[in-house]
């Protein structure tokens, strides 16, 4: 009998450790990955790639906030802002202050998940949480 090809060998050890990991913890198998902690997962397996993108989120988020028709712009923020305490106002609205936090809350998520370059923009905005 010809022996198997390695990548059928590796299949079949895959399946063999997935079997015994779910039998385990009691778990079950949903098939490939295709979201994980909100990010879609796109793989590649011929290139070894994988890729990450937020695209659902990041168009929701700005529904949510009715900043759906803002423009974008090339950049996250104005180049050399900075911004400081006398810029904020000492006894902001309850409401207002919920729904700035809100905000900082979800580009925080896209910045630790998918989008590191509008880290230095987050990181601004976040002081006056």
């Amino acid at each position: 009998m010809p022996s198997m090809p390695l990548a059928l060998k590796e299949i079949d050890s895959l399946s063999c450790f997935r079997a015994r990991l779910l039998d385990a913890f009691e778990g079950t198998y949903e098939g490939k990955l295709q979201h994980y902690l909100g990010c879609e997962v796109t793989r590649d397996m011929d290139k070894g790639t994988t890729y990450l993108s937020q695209t659902n989120y990041a168009e929701e988020f700005p529904r949510t906030y009715n900043f759906w028709n803002a423009t974008p712009r090339l950049t996250p923020m104005q180049p050399n802002t900075r911004l400081n305490k006398e810029d904020c106002d000492k006894n902001p609205a309850p409401d207002f202050h919920r729904r700035y936090r809100g905000i900082v809350c979800s580009l925080g998520y896209l910045v630790t998940m998918t989008r590191p370059d509008l880290a230095w923009a987050y990181s601004e905005i976040s002081k006056y949480v």
